[in-house]
């Protein structure tokens, strides 16, 4: 492992994104785990992507953490304009969102231990989707600021590494740029 490789408490971590794609998924994490741990005296810390909102239990998958992934794994996100309901396997032809909801359901949930909450700067698919794009408006670096800040706090009580993590914080086609 290379030493500027992230690690928390001498185990290196690693996320899968979309673990639920990967056949037998529990069986092939608890190999890599092992494998890890056999070849570098180590274990092996393994996070899975919260990107459907029933990815919130790693244990399902053999991990040790869940990234949250917003906007994805979020359901009650406010509509900005007159849309459908949001559903992921129906989504309209496009959704505009408010910012401030999608904060403050992410601060009013609680979460296992297990669970790192995360913010986005900003979020707009619009350019490279032509049908089911979302955008988030009012997104500004208060609101951003304030987001990540409660994330801390929230991390300090809730979360038992104490750390969270910022999604699309160079996606420049998102629109999320930091």
């Amino acid at each position: 492992i290379h030493p500027s490789y992230y690690c928390i408490d001498g185990k290196p971590l690693v996320y899968i994104y979309r673990p639920s794609s990967i056949p037998n998924a529990h069986q092939w994490i608890s190999k890599m785990k092992d494998y890890f741990k056999a070849t570098q005296n180590r274990e092996l810390l393994v996070g899975i992507v919260q990107y459907l909102p029933n990815d919130k239990l790693p244990k399902i998958y053999n991990a040790d953490l869940v990234l949250q992934f917003p906007p994805n794994g979020f359901s009650k996100m406010a509509i900005a304009t007159p849309a459908p309901k949001i559903q992921r396997e129906t989504l309209p032809e496009y959704l505009i969102l408010d910012y401030a909801s999608m904060i403050n359901e992410n601060q009013s949930l609680e979460y296992p231990s297990e669970v790192v909450r995360t913010s986005f700067p900003a979020w707009d698919n619009s350019p490279r989707k032509k049908i089911g794009w979302a955008t988030f408006v009012g997104a500004d670096p208060k609101s951003f600021q304030e987001w990540i800040a409660n994330n801390l706090r929230s991390a300090k009580l809730d979360n038992s590494l104490g750390i969270t993590m910022i999604n699309a914080w160079n996606e420049w086609a998102e629109g999320a740029c930091l």
